[in-house]
This record gives structure tokens, C-alpha cells and sequence, in this order.
């Protein structure tokens, strides 16, 4: 198998160097495929190089063609040929281009949970459009949708794992309120629970290891906060667990916060459904459609600086999964409290299944203080020396605007 994908990323290279000799000037198309060849044999493959004329006998472009359609089973597809194109003929970077097209052939090998945004802009226009707004008078025609409950209910159970993301893992052991009000607790009060914190690099690594290589080229070049937004869509979908943001208190164990036909954890802040605190069972098709919509929207505004699209890609973009597959229309955030009233009246209706609360600072889906005694974040960030998420993508776009000056 190995192999087979070796030979068909000869072939990708070989496109792109029929089609984009401009960009890898510096090369000839033979000693490009050469030199792929050379880096493959040394990760243990040297039957790859007698492949490089077998490559070449491809060169009509209907034949490459013809071998890029075949080529659809695995995971080497058409985005290489974005991907090295943008390399822009630095072909040592095509070593590290091939290494991530092997992880995404494991993964798709593993698992379906290798996403690749290229079909999904002509799904329909769901991925490019805002959600609808609806009157109050309107609100009693809202329902759950029966086959989203059936399907909630043939799922695994909830994975007993907590995940979190802190750019250091000693985090566990800081000394800050939050921290101790927060994350200590939730280990502590979890012992049959597994943990882990997810470092900045491991984010990125499972992002690129389960996203198509155009996909994640325009992922790694946002700020953390749109990262962690798709990459916790990602993980809770394939694997499933708990998710919380680190600068949230938990103060209850899992075993009474959930219920044994429990799925889904569906807690309503002030404004949607939250974002930084989410549970599920792996394959949860509302993570799914999340991150459809999420790789659609990418693809549609790419990752310019714009203050906005964290906003866009993370909050409204989950709203909208979560009004689309659970109530059967794609409604848009925002629409008061009457609107967040009825659709957690809803979710209650088929509790167990899902647990769902309306949420306040003291009274959370994982946490009750009876005290409500304020416990700030700003001691953590200054802890580890982090700007907040939102004074760093302020900062992240101010740089790229002035770049693009």
C-alpha cells in the first residue's frame, strides 16, 4: 500500500511539474520526481525510484489525468497539486508534503475521519450563507427531528475522556485560581476518566493528520482560536469525550452530570449553545455538519486577516450545525432569548439523551457554586505569559493587515 502511494505522489509530482514548471524553475521535472524518489528510499522504500520512468510514461495529459481519477481511494488527490504548488519550487519542503500525505492515508486506512472541504461547497448553499431568522410567533413550529434522536441513540457511549488545550501540559500543576477551580477539579474529581492536555504542536498535528492537505494549509495559517474551534469539532467527532476551555470552573463529577443513555452534553449560554464546553459520543452528526460547514466557509473566504471570521467559524458556524440537524432548519445566532428558551425546552424533551442547561456564570452544565465566587483568568494567562484568545487575534490581524499594506 505503501507502495501504491508512493507511486501515485510521483505521478502528482510529476503534474505539477508539467502543468507548474514556472513555480519549480529551479528544477527539472525529472530531477523533481528523482528527488522525491531519493527521500521515499530513504524512509525505507527503494523500489520507488524504478517508478520514476513509469511516471513519465504518463506524461500525455489525458493519461495524468486519467491516473489523478483513479487516485480517488486514497488520500493523494488533486489538493497535492495545490499544495506543492505552493511550495513554489522549495522542493525541500515536498519531503514534509509527502510524510503528511502518508499520516492522512493512516488516518483514512483507521478511520472516516480524514475531512476534505473540496466537495462540499456544491452540497448546497447552507456553507455559504447565513442561518434564518424566526419570528416568536413562529417559535412552536421548532421540533426535534426524529431521525437525529435515532441516530443519537445507536451512538457508543460518551468516551470517558477529558481533553483541554493549553499551549503547556505542567498547566495540571498551576497554581491559579482558575486552574485549581477548573481543570484540577475536573481531573481530580474524574479518577476513571482519562485526561489530556493538548499542547499548540499536538493540535496542529492532529489537525494536519485529519484534514485534506489543502484544508489544512489554509487552517495553519490562522490564529489558535480558529484552530482549536475546528480541532475540537475533529476530535470530538471521531473519538468523542469532554471538552472545556481552560478558563472554565467544574466542580461536579461526570457520573452526576450524565446519564448512562447519555449522548450529548448541550449547554445554553446567554447568547447560543456553548462552544467551550461540549460532550458527545464519537460520530455525532451535528460535529459533523459543524465541520463541513466550518472546511466550506474556509474554502470560501480563505484566511485573510479579518477580525470577524472567528466569529463566523466557530460560534456561528456551531449554531448553525446545531439548529440544522437537530431541528431541521439552519437558524441563525442571535435570535433573543425567546428563541434559546424554546430550542432548550426542546433539547430537555428528550433528556437523558441529551443533558442540556441554561447556563450562568455559577450554574453550569459541570459546575454549581452556591457562593458564586468570581474567579478571574487573568492570573492564568499571566502565569504562563499568553495574551487571552481575543487581545492575540486582535494583535494576529492588526499584523497581517499591516502586512497586506
Amino acid at each position: 500500500m505503501f507502495l501504491k502511494l508512493c507511486a501515485a505522489y510521483l505521478v502528482l509530482v510529476l503534474l505539477v511539474a508539467g502543468f507548474e514548471s514556472d513555480m519549480l524553475n529551479s528544477l527539472s521535472e525529472r530531477s523533481v520526481v528523482r528527488r522525491v524518489a531519493v527521500d521515499v528510499a530513504a524512509m525505507g522504500e527503494g523500489r520507488v525510484v524504478r517508478n520514476v520512468d513509469r511516471a513519465f510514461a504518463l506524461r500525455p495529459p489525458e493519461g495524468r489525468r486519467d491516473a489523478l481519477a483513479d487516485l480517488d481511494g486514497y488520500v493523494v488527490n488533486t489538493d497535492v497539486l495545490l499544495q506543492l504548488s505552493a511550495v513554489h519550487g522549495r522542493d525541500q519542503e515536498i519531503p514534509a508534503v509527502l510524510a503528511a500525505a502518508g499520516r492522512r492515508k493512516q488516518t483514512k486506512a483507521g478511520s472516516q475521519c480524514l475531512f476534505d472541504g473540496s466537495s462540499l461547497l456544491d452540497e448546497g448553499s447552507d456553507s455559504s450563507k447565513h442561518g434564518a431568522s424566526i419570528k416568536d410567533e413562529d417559535l412552536h413550529t421548532l421540533a426535534v427531528q426524529d431521525d437525529f434522536v435515532s441516530v443519537l441513540r445507536r451512538l457508543p457511549p460518551i468516551t470517558k475522556k477529558l481533553h483541554v488545550k493549553w499551549p503547556n501540559k505542567n498547566v495540571t500543576n498551576s497554581t491559579s485560581d482558575m486552574a485549581q477551580y477548573g481543570l484540577r477539579q475536573m481531573i481530580d474529581l474524574n479518577p476513571d476518566w482519562d485526561y489530556q492536555v493538548w499542547s499548540d504542536g499536538e493540535v496542529d498535528e492532529y489537525l494536519e493528520s485529519h484534514l485534506s492537505l489543502l484544508d489544512w494549509t489554509l487552517a495553519k495559517g490562522t490564529g489558535y482560536a480558529e484552530k482549536s474551534d475546528i480541532w475540537r469539532l475533529i476530535l470530538l467527532y471521531c473519538e468523542g469525550g469532554y471538552y472545556q476551555d481552560m478558563d472554565r470552573i467544574y466542580n461536579l463529577p461526570m457520573a452526576s452530570v450524565l446519564a448512562p443513555e447519555t449522548k450529548m452534553l448541550l449547554p445554553v449560554g446567554g447568547a447560543d449553545f456553548a462552544q467551550d464546553c461540549m460532550g458527545t459520543a464519537p460520530g455525532n452528526p451535528i460535529f459533523k455538519e459543524a465541520i463541513h460547514l466550518n472546511l466550506a466557509r474556509r474554502r470560501a473566504v480563505g484566511n485573510k486577516a479579518d477580525p470577524a471570521r472567528v466569529l463566523w467559524m466557530g460560534p456561528l458556524t456551531y449554531f448553525n450545525a446545531v439548529t440544522k440537524v437537530m431541528f431541521g432548519v439552519m437558524l441563525e445566532r442571535g435570535g433573543g432569548s425567546s428563541l434559546l428558551d424554546r430550542l432548550h425546552g426542546l433539547a430537555e424533551g428528550v433528556s437523558p439523551l441529551i443533558i442540556t442547561k441554561r447556563e450562568t456564570w455559577c450554574h453550569l452544565i459541570a459546575a454549581e457554586m452556591d457562593d458564586c465566587k468570581w474567579i478571574g483568568r487573568a492570573g492564568l494567562y499571566k502565569e504562563y505569559g499568553i495574551q487571552e484568545w481575543s487581545a492575540a487575534e486582535k494583535a494576529r490581524n492588526a499584523s497581517l493587515l499591516e502586512q497586506g499594506s
